[in-house]
């Protein structure tokens, strides 16, 4: 499993805001699968493998962040990391 990126680029953020946007309330186990939805969702598809379920997940997290006006809400107001 591979972890999130300590020196943060906004655009990196915007995702990992967005995923955990998207899942909400979350135990660590499924912390630890959002972090590697949202590497998938960066390109760090190495040693990186999500279910097929959670696709659709990846899906509309790609969607969400197309939205200029949520993208800037969450460089504003991010979520917990």
């Amino acid at each position: 499993m591979r972890k999130l990126p300590t020196n943060k680029t906004d655009k990196q953020k915007i995702i990992i805001n967005a995923t955990y946007d998207y899942f909400g309330i979350m135990t660590p186990k499924e912390k630890a699968r959002a972090n590697q939805i949202a590497l998938w969702i960066m390109g760090r598809k190495a040693r990186n493998e999500i279910l097929p379920e959670e696709q659709k997940a990846v899906r509309q997290i790609q969607e969400n962040i197309k939205d200029e006006v949520y993208t800037k809400g969450l460089l504003l107001n991010p979520v917990s990391l």
